[in-house]
């Protein structure tokens, strides 16, 4: 067999002995290597001295990561895999008289990186110790100069935690997001980023109607910011709340042939900055996914000093068990926040005007908006939910009731 490239490179201490690894090899009839079998491909990229513990997968991104591999002249960090050094393994498998295609090599590369897996984000957590000093809970405070209250508190907490469940438990339900408001240059997006790390950190900047580009900005990270909150339009606010609610994306991962369930590992994010009335939530209902917080000053040096400690603690409050999620006192304090923050409908403006309701002491929905203007064969059930939510905000209640003969579901007071 002819020599390959860096025979004598026996540096790595894990490599399996010389006649060991090569007995594992799979020849013909004759004796002689297989050169078409990608087992042959894999041991090599395994147990080679050249390659032994220099390929890595990492788990989180869906990355191949390679080392101090002997054609790289950078500084031989670990990196992605990239098309270069598949030429190059390739190149090498030929020389050791082997003849796998451009295909077989790549997959013979993400079978031996395979054996060497790692999860960064899961091993950075797994390894900090926390030294029990209370913090999760005023983080939003202390850092971020939000108001000392039971719901600041909770959800600074819970996000916190539900970061942690969706890395140790991919796919975990988490359908909420933070919403950080506050002036432009406040420092909002760079508290999130160093939270999370440059690596794991993304804004979203994708159509969050093409599926396809939502899946491939959101893979590898662990939290995503969403920037334009604020200036988004109804439905694009209503196409979010649905990304929101996905535990599982469908999608080709890099290194495979078929579409496959990938269990999301990240949490989203917001900042706004939300002018004088604070009414960027542009729907009347289903707004309990927004956790809004309204910043202050933001401390950046003292939250990077605080960030091992914070998830520290977070992890011992999942491993716990800690929900991540609002209890049903919590949500009824979430509501009233959220309430601040919904835009008001322009009907509400004409509905409260003095004496518009006092008019009859109880009205269908349909009398509602025939006196908005909208004649009957023009209203539809969207109408019905918009008028429905201004009347349970001014006090009315929905209940059948005798009028005109007859039983039917009218407001009143």
């Amino acid at each position: 067999m002819t020599t390959a490239p860096w025979d004598d490179d026996d540096s790595q201490s894990n490599v399996v002995h010389l006649e060991t690894w090569k007995g594992m090899l799979l020849g013909d009839d004759k004796g002689k290597l297989e050169k078409k079998f990608i087992g042959n491909f894999r041991l090599h990229l395994i147990h080679h001295p050249v390659f032994a513990g220099r390929l890595r997968y990492n788990t989180f991104t869906d990355e191949v990561m390679v080392g101090a591999l002997p054609w790289r002249t950078d500084n031989k960090a670990w990196r992605p895999l990239n098309d270069g050094d598949i030429v190059r393994i390739r190149e090498w498998l030929q020389r050791a008289e082997m003849a796998p295609t451009a295909s077989e090599t790549a997959d013979a590369i993400f079978a031996a990186a395979s054996e060497n897996s790692f999860d960064p984000v899961v091993d950075y957590l797994n390894g900090l110790q926390w030294d029990y000093m209370p913090r999760v809970e005023r983080w939003l405070t202390d850092f971020c100069g939000a108001k000392d209250t039971q719901y600041i508190s909770a959800v600074g907490k819970k996000w916190l935690i539900s970061a942690v469940a969706r890395a140790m438990q991919p796919g975990c339900k988490v359908d909420t997001m933070l919403v950080l408001e506050g002036a432009q240059g406040l420092g909002k997006s760079t508290v999130l980023r160093v939270l999370a790390g440059d690596d794991y950190f993304t804004e979203f900047t994708a159509d969050l109607h093409d599926d396809k580009r939502f899946i491939e900005q959101v893979k590898g990270k662990w939290v995503v910011e969403f920037a334009e909150l604020a200036t988004m339009g109804k439905a694009d606010v209503g196409t979010l709340k649905a990304l929101m609610t996905l535990q599982v994306d469908r999608a080709r991962m890099a290194y495979a042939r078929t579409v496959s369930n990938a269990p999301r590992r990240c949490v989203l994010a917001a900042t706004v900055n939300p002018g004088a009335d604070r009414a960027y939530l542009k729907d009347e209902t289903g707004n309990r996914r927004f956790w809004p917080v309204a910043c202050g000053a933001v401390d950046i040096a003292a939250i990077a000093a605080a960030r091992d400690q914070l998830w520290a603690e977070a992890v011992v409050l999942y491993k716990s068990g800690e929900q991540w999620w609002l209890d049903a006192v919590e949500t009824t304090i979430a509501e009233k926040v959220q309430e601040q923050r919904v835009a008001v409908h322009p009907w509400q403006d004409i509905m409260t005007s003095r004496g518009w309701l006092e008019e009859q002491d109880t009205w269908s929905s349909v009398e509602l908006l025939s006196k908005l203007g909208l004649q009957v064969k023009d209203q539809n059930p969207g109408h019905k939910l918009v008028v429905a939510s201004i009347m349970k905000k001014l006090g009315y209640r929905n209940k059948p009731m005798k009028f005109g003969g007859n039983l039917a579901r009218r407001w009143s007071l």
